[in-house]
This record gives structure tokens, C-alpha cells and sequence, in this order.
């Protein structure tokens, strides 16, 4: 449950930001941007909106967060910063808090499968299966001397 809502809020937050990207070089007041990013943003933003609705939002948020903590961690490396803020126009602060994010997905994504375990009553490698008691078998003769089989 927790990851549906993360999901679902983070991806109405990235189409909000993927659409004022189009529309502006700078989102939010602080946050660069240009086509190819806005478009990212749309992409992850619907599939969250999706997932969140559908189902799959532990594995967005894996994917999610890995691609987050990814992208602000390659754009505060030094060598690669003006390459990074070239191409997907992410400055500093988008960074930092591309991390955080990612970081917070990663977490939602690691407390979901607890919270998963913890709403299963049987661990995952238990099988339910059900076997029949044993019982005799039916017969045409009595089953007491002096009295008739119920057959």
C-alpha cells in the first residue's frame, strides 16, 4: 500500500513537471529543464500514475529509485557535470534531490516487501497443499455381524 501511494504521488508530481517543462526552461523556480527531461518526467510520472492504479508499484519503485539515485549521483560527479547538465539539463539542486528521491524510493521499495510479509500468513516457500484424511474404504458387506451396510 505504502508504494501505491508513493508511486501515485511521485507520478503526478513528475507529469506536473514533465508538462510545465514543455511549456518553460525553468520548473518550479529552481529545477532546469528542456525536452528530452520533460519528456522523462512525463514517461516516469504516467507510469507511476499506472502502476499506482494497476499494481506493480514495489517494482517502479525499485526501478524508479535506482534511476533517480543513478541520475543525481552521475550529475554531481565532477567530470561529468557540464555533460549531464547539457544533455538533461539537471543543475545542482535537481540532484540533491534526485537522491533523496531515490533514496526514498528505495527505502519505500524495501519497507513494502516488509509490510508484504507481514500481511502474508504463509512465508513464501510454504506450499498449500491439502491432503485428504484417510478414510476406509466403502463396502457391500456389513460392517457389524447382524447389521446391514448403509449401501
Amino acid at each position: 500500500m505504502l508504494a501505491q501511494y508513493f508511486a501515485l504521488f511521485m507520478g503526478l508530481l513528475l507529469t506536473i513537471e514533465g508538462a510545465w517543462g514543455f511549456a518553460s526552461p525553468v520548473v518550479f523556480g529552481a529545477f532546469d529543464t528542456n525536452v528530452l527531461h520533460a519528456g522523462i518526467a512525463v514517461a516516469l510520472g504516467a507510469g507511476g500514475v499506472w502502476v499506482a492504479l494497476r499494481g506493480g508499484a514495489r517494482f517502479y519503485c525499485a526501478v524508479f529509485g535506482v534511476v533517480m539515485l543513478g541520475l543525481g549521483l552521475f550529475r554531481l560527479e565532477p567530470h561529468v557535470d557540464a555533460l549531464m547538465h547539457a544533455v538533461f539539463a539537471i543543475n545542482e539542486i535537481e540532484a540533491v534531490l534526485s537522491v533523496i528521491i531515490g533514496a526514498m524510493a528505495l527505502g519505500v521499495y524495501r519497507a513494502s516487501q516488509d509490510e508484504q510479509r507481514a500481511l502474508s500468513p504463509f512465508p513464501r516457500r510454504m506450499r498449500l497443499t491439502y491432503t485428504l484424511p484417510a478414510t476406509r474404504p466403502l463396502s457391500m458387506t456389513p460392517s457389524r455381524p447382524g447389521h446391514a451396510s448403509p449401501l
